[in-house]
């Protein structure tokens, strides 16, 4: 527990930031996070109940379109998350990598 800790605290600071980069190589990279996300975005803008019901989390009745709507704002929020979490998994493979390297503890010679 106290050397989770202390990881809780060695890296607090630099979680946004690499957040932040995360987001930034998906914008960059992956030209179809990019697409679903100004789709999943568009959704919202372009139907009132679903930007109620998604960010304002207020309970309306929905007709047959919105619902519609609704599914694809979810297939593309849940497709966004993995391509995502994807993502924070390479970078922190990269930062793994790097701290053991630079601590000596990699064997470079096969």
């Amino acid at each position: 527990m106290e050397r989770e800790m202390s990881l809780n605290e060695l890296f607090n600071d630099d979680l946004l930031s690499i957040v932040n980069i995360a987001f930034k190589e998906l914008c960059k990279k992956d030209k179809d996070f990019v697409k679903m996300r100004t789709e999943k975005c568009e959704l919202v803008t372009n139907n009132k109940n679903l930007d109620t019901v998604c960010y304002e989390k207020q309970v309306i009745p929905l007709n047959t379109e919105d619902i519609k709507d609704l599914i694809k704002w979810i297939e593309y929020r849940d497709e966004l998350e993995l391509k995502y979490e994807k993502q924070m998994l390479y970078i922190g493979i990269r930062v793994a990598y790097m701290m053991f390297n630079n601590a000596g503890l990699l064997k470079t010679e096969l």
